[in-house]
C-alpha cells in the first residue's frame, strides 16, 4: 500500500499533510471533552459549547472554500493551520464557558479554512501533471491516517500520564505550526477560478450547486449520508456504558479497534473503486451499515455488539473512501474547494441536528429505535446513490455524443 505513495513525490506531499492533520486532530479529539469537564464544565455546558461550535463550523465552511479557490489552496491551508495552532494552545489554558466558546469558534474557523483544501489541492495537482490515476491513492492515504490516528489515541493516555493534561493540546499546536513551515517551502500553489470576485464566486457557486441537478443531489446525499455516521458516533459509547454496562476505562481501546476497522474500509474502497463504479461502492458501504444496524437491534451481548458495530464501521469506511474519489470527478476544477466546502457545511449543519434527534429517540423510544433511524438513513442514501449513478451515466453519454 505504501509503495505507490512513497514512490510518487506528489503523493508523498499529500500523505504528509493528511498525516499531520490526523495526528493533530486525534491529540485534540481524544480528550477535548474530558478537558472541558476537568476545567469545571458540566454536561449541559459542554453540550451547549459543542452546539455553538457545530453552528460556527456550518457557517464558516462554505465561504472559506471560495477563498481557497480564489486566493490559493496553499495560502488558505497555511492560514488555517496557523489559526488551528493558536486555537489549540488557547484551548489548553481555557477554564470558563466563555473562553471555551470563543476558542472553539476560532477552532471552527481554522478547520473550515483547512477542510476541502488538501484534497482540492492534490486533485488539481494530479490533473495538472495529467495523472488522474493518482486519485485512487486517496482512500489508501485516508486508511493510513486512520491507523496512525488510532495509534495516537492510545498514546495520548501515556502523554497525559507523564506530561500532564494540557500537553496533548500544546504538542498538537506545535505540530500545526511545524506543518505550516513544511508547506510554506514544500508545496506548489494552485487555484480555482481566481479572476472572479469573492462575492460573485459565492453567488455563482451557490447557484451552480442548487441549479445543477447532479451537484444538488450530491448535497442531499451529503446530508442524508451523514445520518448513520452521526448516529453511531452519538450512540456507541452510551450504548456500551448504559445498556451493556461496559466500564468507562475500556472505551479508549474500543475506539482504537473501531478506527482500525474504519481504516480497513477505506483500504477496501481503494481497490473496489478500480473495478466497480464509485456510487456502487458507496452502496455496498451502506449495505454493510444496514446489516450491522440490524444485528444491533437484536443483541444484548457484547460479542454480538462488536460484530454489528464492526460492520457499521466497515461500511462507513467503504463509503467515505469511495466518496473521496468519485465525488471529485463530478465537481468542476475552478470551484472544487468551494463545492467540497459546501458538502462539509451541510454535513456540519446535520452534525448539529442528528445528535439531537438521536438523543430524543434514545430517551423516549430506546436504543433499538435509534438503530432503525440509522437503517433509514442508509436506505435513503442508497436510493440517492442509485439516482446519482443514473445521472452520471447520462452525463457521460451526453459528453460522448457531443464529441
Amino acid at each position: 500500500m505504501l509503495k505507490e505513495i512513497v514512490n510518487n513525490k506528489l503523493a508523498r506531499k499529500y500523505l504528509t499533510i493528511i498525516l499531520f492533520y490526523s495526528v493533530i486532530d486525534k491529540l485534540y479529539g481524544t480528550i477535548y471533552v474530558g478537558h472541558m469537564s476537568n476545567s469545571g464544565m458540566d454536561e449541559s455546558s459542554i453540550g451547549f459549547i459543542l452546539a455553538i461550535s457545530s453552528i460556527a463550523l456550518s457557517i464558516f465552511d462554505y465561504p472559506t472554500g471560495s477563498l481557497a479557490d480564489k486566493y490559493g489552496r496553499k495560502k488558505i491551508m497555511l492560514i488555517g493551520f496557523s489559526i488551528w495552532g493558536i486555537s489549540l494552545f488557547l484551548f489548553a489554558f481555557s477554564s470558563s464557558i466563555t473562553h471555551f466558546i470563543l476558542v472553539l469558534i476560532l477552532w471552527s474557523l481554522s478547520v473550515s479554512l483547512i477542510s476541502g483544501s488538501p484534497d482540492s489541492w492534490f486533485v488539481d495537482e494530479a490533473m495538472r501533471i495529467k495523472n488522474e490515476g493518482l486519485l485512487n491513492i486517496m482512500p489508501k492515504v485516508s486508511s493510513i491516517s486512520l491507523i496512525v490516528g488510532a495509534t495516537v489515541s492510545v498514546i495520548v493516555s501515556f502523554i497525559i500520564t507523564y506530561l500532564g493534561n494540557k500537553s496533548p493540546f500544546i504538542i498538537a499546536a506545535i505540530l500545526s505550526f511545524l506543518l505550516v513551515f513544511i508547506m510554506l517551502f514544500g508545496i506548489n500553489e494552485n487555484y480555482g477560478n481566481k479572476e472572479i470576485s469573492f462575492k460573485r464566486a459565492i453567488v455563482k457557486n451557490t447557484l451552480e450547486m442548487t441549479k445543477n441537478p447532479l451537484l444538488s443531489m450530491n448535497l442531499f446525499r451529503a446530508v442524508i449520508g451523514r445520518i448513520p455516521f452521526l448516529v453511531f458516533v452519538m450512540t456507541w459509547q452510551l450504548y456500551l456504558l448504559n445498556y451493556l454496562k461496559v466500564s468507562l476505562s475500556n472505551l479508549g481501546y474500543i475506539l482504537g479497534i473501531f478506527i482500525f476497522v474504519l481504516a480497513l474500509g477505506n483500504y477496501f474502497a481503494s481497490y473496489m473503486i478500480k473495478k466497480i463504479e464509485g456510487t456502487i461502492v458507496s452502496v455496498i458501504g451502506h449495505s454493510f451499515i444496514i446489516i450491522g444496524s440490524i444485528v444491533l437491534i437484536f443483541t444484548d451481548k457484547l460479542l454480538i455488539f462488536f460484530i454489528g458495530a464492526g460492520l457499521i464501521e466497515l461500511g462507513i469506511g467503504i463509503d467515505s473512501g469511495a466518496v473521496m474519489v468519485w465525488v471529485q470527478k463530478i465537481i468542476p476544477s475552478e470551484s472544487r474547494a468551494t463545492l467540497i466546502s459546501g458538502m462539509y457545511a451541510v454535513g456540519s449543519l446535520s452534525g448539529f441536528l442528528i445528535p439531537l434527534i438521536s438523543g430524543l429517540i434514545i430517551k423516549n423510544l430506546g436504543y433499538q429505535m435509534v438503530w432503525i433511524f440509522c437503517i433509514s438513513g442508509s436506505l435513503l442514501t442508497i436510493l440517492i446513490l442509485l439516482k446519482m449513478k443514473e445521472m452520471i451515466s447520462k452525463n457521460i453519454n451526453i459528453n460522448l455524443l457531443q464529441k
